[in-house]
Formats: structure tokens, sequence, C-alpha cells
């Protein structure tokens, strides 16, 4: 199973800004990383794949591009937070 997320990055540009998706799954083993990508992290077909199923209007597959983007977790000032795995 895949969840899906997403992130809205406004743009203070004329376009409005884009929306960023992106979905991973879970295994009962850690997967090898490869580069700075999420071990858990789905490629662009899979995305599209898992997007199949949900009722929603995916965009145009020619106005997707692959983009790293770099999210801030939530932490306490004085110590990360533990990861549940």
């Amino acid at each position: 199973m895949a969840t899906i997320h997403g992130n809205w990055q406004p743009s203070h540009g004329e376009n409005g800004g884009k929306l960023f998706l992106w979905a991973d799954t879970w295994g009962t083993t850690m997967p090898e990383a490869t580069g700075d990508r999420h071990p858990f992290a789905l490629d662009v077909p899979a995305l599209v794949q898992a997007w199949s199923n949900v009722p929603l209007a995916f965009p145009p597959l020619d106005k997707v591009t692959e983009q790293t983007l770099t999210l801030h977790l939530p932490s306490h000032r004085q110590q990360k937070s533990p990861c549940p795995l």
C-alpha cells in the first residue's frame, strides 16, 4: 500500500505555485538507500500507478516532472523527534 503526500508551494510570480506530490510505501525490512532518495519513496511511474486508485484527477503526464523537495519535519528545539520505526 502506498501513502500519497502533497505540499503546495506558493509562488510570488504569475503561475500561482506548484503542487508537489510524493508517495512512499512501507515494509517489514528497511530497503537499501539509494542516493538522497528516501528508501521507501516511489518513483514517478509507481506514483502515477498509486494515484490511479484515488478518485481524483492527476495532472497530465506531460506536466509531471521529477524534482527534489527538502522538507523540515517537526522537531523539538532541544532534541530530535524519535523515528517511529
